[in-house]
């Protein structure tokens, strides 16, 4: 069984949210954004709670996941126009749907996924994990660079029993003992290091940022190219504001995340968060397309610098990344 089966069970979730935003005729100009309450998508976050998108002149109805897959499969099924996810979803969605357009990256972080265990764990060296329980959520970014770091370890796959669980199910199962160790993206590790758990890898040092990154349609690039605008310099101002008001922006994720503010403002820390499309995102991404290709969860690899578009970055963010006029 390939991620792409565990991409699916989101998808009566989001066709029923097709339905109900069909019902109201007089929001046609709302843009609908699909995002995560999570450290990694401060930037959208802090957006909406900052009332930016709204300075830039749009209204946005934001539709909040659990995880990447969930994002996609609503961008996928038409109730979200712009959708943010982590790599792994990402680049299935590009091979899953020749229609959607790779916009930026809002967030990176070679360590941002880590492995944990529990405190008085016998557990220290990757090898230690044969024969175990594993904690993840499949079809996400961790999940894609979690099969890298078995594989670079030389761990068969088959020698450790994946459990398929969300985010937010995975302290409770790792401090009652029903998994041996959970690999999870921030903040979830940091939230189960305040219940005792700890760290036994990060999923870097593989060559990959992981970056989170934003993904529309190609009919919203051509209906609709200046809401894109607003809402990239909407995420941004984000930018700006995490890097100028650090404690302020650790608070506004630590009430979203249930986070302590002192571990949510480490949990940042692993993160860059920056809105670009330069040349270490463009090759993280094709790594991770070349990886997932190769284990046969996707069957084709997109080209990821053909279906990205760098056109919509703030100015003096264009770095990478074809713009319209030159795929034309």
């Amino acid at each position: 069984m390939t991620i792409l089966h565990f991409l699916r069970p989101a998808s009566l979730l989001c066709c029923c949210l097709v339905l109900l935003t069909s019902c109201n005729t007089g929001e046609s100009e709302t843009l609908r954004f699909a995002f995560q309450n999570r450290t990694g998508s401060a930037l959208p976050v802090i957006a909406a709670g900052q009332d930016l998108f709204r300075h830039e002149g749009l209204e946005i109805r934001k539709l909040r996941f659990s995880s990447g897959p969930e994002c996609f499969e609503a961008l996928h099924t038409g109730s979200a126009d712009i959708a943010s996810m982590g790599d792994a979803a990402a680049v299935i969605a590009l091979s899953r749907n020749p229609s959607l357009v790779l916009l930026a990256s809002h967030s990176s972080g070679e360590h941002r996924h880590r492995i944990m265990v529990p405190g008085t764990s016998r557990l220290h060296d990757p090898q230690d994990l044969k024969g175990k329980r594993i904690g993840i959520k499949k079809g996400t970014s961790t999940y894609g660079a979690f099969l890298k770091f078995l594989d670079t370890n030389a761990i068969d796959p088959s020698s450790v029993t994946i459990v398929d669980l969300s985010p937010p199910s995975m302290g409770d199962a790792l401090i009652s003992g029903s998994l041996d160790a959970f690999v999870a993206s921030e903040p979830t590790p940091s939230a189960a290091e305040q219940r005792g758990a700890r760290e036994l890898a990060t999923l870097g040092g593989l060559g990959n940022t992981y970056p989170i990154v934003l993904l529309t349609r190609k009919r919203m690039v051509d209906e609709r190219p200046d809401d894109i605008r607003k809402l990239t310099r909407a995420l941004q101002r984000a930018a700006v504001f995490i890097e100028t008001n650090h404690d302020s922006a650790a608070a506004i994720m630590a009430r979203a995340t249930g986070l302590g503010r002192q571990e949510t403002s480490q949990a940042m820390m692993r993160h860059d968060y920056q809105l670009e499309l330069n040349e270490t995102t463009l090759q993280s991404l094709q790594q991770t397309a070349e990886f997932l290709h190769s284990q046969g969860t996707i069957p084709i690899e997109p080209d990821i610098r053909q279906r990205s578009s760098a056109e919509f970055l703030p100015s003096g963010h264009v770095e990478q990344g074809r713009s319209r006029k030159d795929s034309e």
